[in-house]
């Protein structure tokens, strides 16, 4: 189906991501414009085609898309996360963020998945005073759990670039 007046975009996305499913690469993108542009459909609609693509050339890849507006904690981030991510089994009670991200990048790597995931509304959950450490972990996931490299893929959705000014330098 068709992706009205997004149809541009969405081939820019294709490209950026194409390599994620044919190299050993990640990669990180920022999807930003206005409230109803179509960003959220956007994402989503590139997280569809990502997973049937993969299957095409015989890889594995979820995607996952996380609303940070209704997510007021990085452990609900990771809950959130492991509940998309439907391979990961694991209780969630007493862990913390840390040890979700771990156990979700452990459980990519032996079952050798890519994931994509959109943190969407970003600039809100930075904006209300939310912990930012989510935003450190995830693109970092790598150095704290070398098995999970290449293996994490990033959309950031917000309505402005003005969020990351807010951040730690």
């Amino acid at each position: 189906t068709r992706l009205p007046h997004r149809e541009r975009e969405l081939n820019e996305l294709k490209n950026y991501f194409g390599p994620v499913l044919t190299e050993d690469v990640n990669v990180k993108v920022h999807v930003y414009g206005s409230i109803g542009s179509g960003k959220t459909v956007l994402c989503r609609r590139l997280g569809r085609y990502m997973e049937e693509e993969a299957g095409k050339v015989g890889k594995k890849l979820k995607y996952a898309h996380i609303n940070l507006a209704y997510t007021p904690k990085p452990y609900h981030v990771m809950t959130k996360l492991m509940d998309q991510v439907s391979f990961v089994e694991s209780s969630r009670s007493g862990l913390s963020p840390e040890e979700m991200l771990s156990i979700i990048a452990k459980s990519l790597s032996r079952e050798d998945y890519k994931l994509g995931l959109t943190l969407d509304e970003v600039d809100t959950y930075i904006s209300e005073g939310r912990d930012p450490s989510i935003l450190y972990m995830l693109p970092r996931v790598h150095e704290l759990y070398p098995e999970a490299a290449c293996r994490v893929s990033l959309i950031y959705v917000s309505r402005s670039l003005d969020w990351m000014a807010k951040l730690d330098k």
